[in-house]
């Protein structure tokens, strides 16, 4: 397994940790893997900072389908950049949909 994916999935447990969703031998595995490295031990407390902070934040109201818009808005300026990268790579006009 390579270093992205290696960090990708310890990011990924931390964040069930944080999240109290792991399972009782996924956390005593974690439990041993974070007396065995300080870094380790120091991102999940963040983690768990972070989750509570988070947690304590007033909530904002939102217009009904806020979140559709703002994935559309996500999704056009993705393609847009898509239709850019793509530009630059072969030098030839986007053609666009």
């Amino acid at each position: 397994m390579n270093k992205e994916k290696n960090d990708a999935l310890l990011d990924e447990f931390i964040n069930d940790f944080a999240e109290g969703s792991l399972t009782r031998a996924e956390l005593q595995a974690f439990s041993e893997l974070q007396n065995q490295d300080e870094e380790i031990r120091i991102q999940a407390q963040c983690g768990i900072r972070v989750r509570n902070y988070l947690k304590n934040l007033k909530r904002v109201k939102a217009r009904p389908g806020f979140d559709q818009r703002m994935a559309a808005k996500f999704a056009m300026e993705l393609q847009r950049e898509t239709v850019e990268q793509n530009r630059e790579q072969t030098g030839q006009p986007a053609v666009s949909s």
